[in-house]
């Protein structure tokens, strides 16, 4: 691993002669850094500047005024886009950027503890996120996008794609069935470059390696995890007996069902509703089922899971509807595609009533992409329209998921910060099952 020389000097970080000695003595402290390491640094220093809208919690940012190690103009950038009206900023002029190994350290601890202070002496609102979509920084990066000047290296990628991309399979797919469909993402999990000729894999292979689609790869393995965890957890509680007890899970929007096969042949013992609004994709799902010999264990339906119709209705009274409830459902991969909060709010209340108390939810979530902007002017969705997607801040999600009923348990993510997998348990409400 190739490694860069640090040219940050303790002369250069503190004032204080005892922290330059103990920093020149430490040995734990490299000279150098490695190049992943450093690359990666600045890459997560730039999400957070395109990301501070999503930051509504109370925060204290301190600038040293004689910092020659980060930009504190983008220090400055930061919290002035930080979302929450409990926000300070403090900036010590003559301070080195190790503020707290400065000679004037107590003053910076003291602020630190009056800030402090302030937040826990008094009761903080935390923000109400279900109308993101009408208002928040989320939805006026979408309207910013809408409105950018011509591009003409996104025109340019466009007219290739369209012009060329029949020789890559994965791109021909995409353009035929969406990029976010069922068809394409085969491709993505599959990660198997193909095309007419030699030219069209190597643009198949440079394709499915994008830091999107590997990010969906790292997804599904993430979903895998918690999966394997959520049914772990359900045998332990349903087994009161010696009769095995048979776990079902529902997939509202399966798609091509690729993880939710991937279950399926690990545990025998589970049965699945995997559903979705395309014919097409009950056909393949259908397939599927039988080209691995457990149909018996699949019911395919086609249904809209922003439908409130298509869930069981856990108001009814009617106890028949007890045992036809699932341990186990999994959201993945849908809420993204729509920006209103309201289908994903309807979803997560019919997925509630669709489980048994105590049942685990799966939920996906991509709270920032790097690459935005060239998907919305470049790639099309399955809808035929241009693949225009907000961002959901992961509190935004949570929120409502935990107002459907849910707590949420614990969450993944993959290395590059796009997408997020969550596992939540249905709490139980007072007309639960």
């Amino acid at each position: 691993m190739s490694r860069v020389s640090s040219y940050v000097k303790a002369q250069v970080l503190t004032h204080d002669k005892d922290a330059q000695q103990a920093y020149n003595a430490d040995p734990l402290i490299s000279n150098s850094i490695s190049t992943d390491l450093l690359i990666d640094t600045h890459a997560t220093g730039q999400r957070l500047l395109d990301d501070a809208g999503a930051i509504t919690v109370p925060t204290f940012v301190l600038c040293a005024g004689k910092d020659y190690v980060v930009d504190k103009q983008a220090e400055r950038t930061f919290y002035e886009a930080i979302n929450t009206p409990i926000k300070r900023w403090q900036l010590y002029p003559d301070s080195y950027h190790a503020i707290f190994h400065e000679t004037n350290k107590a003053d910076v601890f003291a602020d630190c503890i009056e800030f402090a202070e302030q937040i826990f002496s008094t009761q903080v609102q935390v923000p109400d996120l279900s109308t993101a979509h009408l208002n928040s920084a989320s939805k006026d990066k979408v309207d910013r996008l809408a409105i950018k000047p011509f591009n003409p290296n996104f025109a340019i990628t466009r007219f290739a794609m369209q012009k060329f991309g029949h020789v890559s399979d994965a791109i021909a797919t995409g353009l035929e069935h969406g990029f976010d469909s069922g068809h394409s993402l085969d491709h993505v999990y599959y990660n198997k470059p193909s095309g007419q000729n030699k030219f069209g894999q190597a643009v198949d292979k440079f394709y499915l390696n994008n830091i999107g689609w590997q990010g969906i790869r790292i997804r599904r393995e993430h979903i895998l995890e918690l999966a394997r965890e959520a049914l772990a957890d359900i045998r332990t509680t349903k087994q009161k007996n010696a009769e095995p007890y048979q776990p079902k899970l529902l997939d509202i929007a399966s798609g091509h069902g690729f993880y939710a096969f991937d279950l399926l042949t690990e545990f025998t013992d589970l049965y699945a509703e995997l559903r979705d609004y395309e014919m097409h994709n009950i056909q393949a799902l259908q397939a599927k089922a039988q080209q691995l010999v457990i149909a018996d264990r699949v019911v395919t339906s086609q249904k809209d899971a922003f439908d409130p119709s298509s869930y069981i209705n856990a108001h009814t009274n009617d106890t028949s509807t007890d045992t036809k409830k699932s341990d186990l459902a999994i959201a993945s991969g849908l809420f993204e595609l729509f920006s209103d909060n309201a289908l994903p709010a309807t979803a997560l209340a019919g997925i509630y009533d669709s489980l048994k108390s105590g049942g685990y939810l799966i939920y996906t979530n991509q709270p920032w992409h790097p690459e935005q902007e060239f998907i919305s002017k470049t790639l099309n969705n399955h809808r035929g329209s241009s693949w225009v997607m907000r961002c959901r801040s992961q509190a935004e999600m949570d929120q409502l998921v935990e107002r459907a009923g849910f707590k949420k348990v614990t969450m993944r993510i993959d290395r590059f910060g796009i997408f997020t997998v969550s596992l939540a348990i249905k709490t139980v409400s007072t007309d639960d099952e």
